[in-house]
């Protein structure tokens, strides 16, 4: 993969981190959140530089395009640091925030990002895919090619941040540490799964986050994003890595109920294995 000089974005992205850092210096959890979402940019970086020197649609010519990705997946958090402040301004009782929205206006601000090709990725990085298709600026685009393009990098923004959150997930639960317990469990206790959660997966779909109220069903709700990875290298990564099995492990030490375990662990290894296939025949 080509060189893409991204100095400039890397310094806008400091820029807000450390902004935000400095309003939240009162705060240890907040300012664990503010350092973890900057580490995670970075590692987002090297996971879409991964992606894209392993997928063939990325193995163009067209500068701007690749351009255009690598800018999408470095700027897609930015706007959480607008959340992080938010929420710590509303402490005891912050609200639910919607970060890609923020990363969205941000870059609007900035005429050198402010283009379909990286707002569109930044702002349906973290929803359903379906919002992306029903959304009126996409529809309104025109042009088939740039259609194409936008979809190509929201599927390699969409996936760079998951592997490496599940990356970050099974360093972070090895070591027990805050990272896992308070970011990515919310503080909550296990306690089962939520019904909701459990037929949501059971049924191949993304676990709502809406439903979430015990650590299993948050534990349950990652292993749900397999079934929105798009790119081979995303499936590839997690299994070299142990990402997929970890979480597996985890969810069986907190579960005594052997017959879950058992449902939750094949129906995650029956959907990569059916993935394996589809992709041979693409």
């Amino acid at each position: 993969m080509r060189h893409i000089d991204t100095t400039q974005a890397e310094g806008l992205l400091r820029q807000y981190y450390q902004d935000c850092y400095a309003k939240v210096s009162g705060s240890d959890y907040y300012r664990l959140f503010a350092d973890e979402k900057l580490k995670h940019s970075f590692q987002v970086i090297g996971a879409g530089n991964y992606i894209m020197q392993h997928e063939q649609v990325f193995h163009t010519s067209r500068a701007d395009f690749l351009r255009c990705a690598k800018l999408a997946y470095l700027f897609h958090d930015i706007g959480r640091f607008t959340e992080i402040e938010r929420r710590c301004a509303e402490e005891p009782n912050p609200q639910k925030h919607k970060h890609a929205i923020y990363s969205y206006e941000i870059l609007q601000h900035y005429p050198e990002y402010n283009r379909p090709e990286i707002l569109l990725p930044v702002k349906y990085h973290s929803c359903m895919i379906e919002e992306l298709y029903k959304a009126p600026e996409f529809l309104a685009l025109g042009d088939s090619q740039l259609r194409r393009d936008v979809e190509a990098i929201t599927f390699l923004v969409r996936d760079a941040d998951k592997i490496a959150n599940l990356y970050l997930m099974k360093t972070s639960a090895a070591k027990s540490d805050k990272v896992f317990n308070d970011l990515f469990l919310d503080h909550k206790k296990f306690s089962g799964v939520s019904a909701p959660i459990l037929q949501a997966f059971m049924s191949g779909q993304v676990a709502p986050l809406g439903s979430i109220v015990t650590a299993d069903d948050w534990l349950v709700s990652y292993m749900s994003w397999t079934y929105d990875l798009n790119y081979k290298s995303s499936f590839d990564f997690c299994l070299r890595t142990g990402c997929f099995s970890n979480l597996q492990e985890v969810f069986n030490k907190h579960t005594a109920d052997t017959l879950l375990q058992e449902q939750i662990g094949s129906t995650l290894q029956e959907y990569i294995r059916n993935r394996y296939q589809q992709f041979k025949g693409e």
